[in-house]
């Protein structure tokens, strides 16, 4: 909670008190289930749908036996970051596509299909949030 921009007569700690919980609860209850996502065309893709509405996060594995994903469109933008390895993102839009290595940032616009290839010859790790509204 940050009470920097809140004025000094405005601030309550009681209320701030209230807001913390410091429950203590078993590891399991804090994970998000996974499902295979239906948007994979090559099941390299797995969605975990967190308690927010309006996105799916998604988790793509390549290797070298399994170096190729292609993702249907989404309605709405994808943003990606690599893990580990280097991939190759390419659209029907962007054929040339981008190249990018592990801690890269990658974002495919609204309705586009696109293809995630594996440059490296290690395993490739893509996390993504896709808006699925």
């Amino acid at each position: 909670l940050n009470l920097s921009f809140l004025p000094p007569e405005d601030r309550d700690p009681r209320i701030f008190t209230e807001m913390l919980t410091y429950a203590r609860r078993p590891a399991e209850t804090f994970g998000i289930p996974s499902t295979p996502y239906k948007g994979s065309t090559r099941g390299r893709t797995t969605a975990y749908d967190p308690p927010l509405a309006g996105f799916t996060v998604l988790y793509t594995s390549l290797d070298p036996h399994y170096s190729e994903e292609q993702l249907q469109p989404a309605p709405g933008p994808t943003t990606g970051i690599v893990l580990e390895g280097e991939v190759h993102i390419t659209t029907a839009a962007d054929k040339a596509g981008i190249y990018s290595k592990a801690g890269g940032v990658n974002f495919v616009t609204a309705a586009q299909k696109f293809q995630l290839h594996a440059v490296a010859r290690g395993p490739t790790e893509i996390f993504s949030a896709t808006v699925i509204v």
